[in-house]
């Protein structure tokens, strides 16, 4: 297997669990919070497409965690959070 079809691999499981479960680990976070700090195209928009599946899910009335601590049951608030920490890609979400 291609380090592409094994990458493409991982992104369908974690789309796949974040449509499911609607959790953002600590793991996840991480690479969310990586991959807007390194603010290349590839990343900003590979952390929009997992916002945006976030957005769907709480569109769909499921409650969304982030990490433990952290609760985010509509769209208002998971567009607050993510004001708050990804500050400019917030409008593209």
């Amino acid at each position: 297997m291609s380090l592409e079809d094994e990458n493409r691999n991982t992104n369908q499981i974690i789309d796949e669990k974040l449509r499911s479960f609607g959790l953002v680990d600590s793991e996840l976070l991480a690479s969310f919070d990586e991959a807007y700090n390194y603010a290349a195209a590839s990343t900003m928009n590979w952390l929009i497409a997992k916002l945006k599946i976030l957005k769907e899910v709480v569109g769909h009335g499921k409650t969304i965690g982030i990490e433990s601590s952290r609760r985010i049951s509509d769209v208002k608030e998971l567009n607050a959070w993510v004001c708050e920490r990804y500050p400019d890609i917030a409008e593209r979400i």
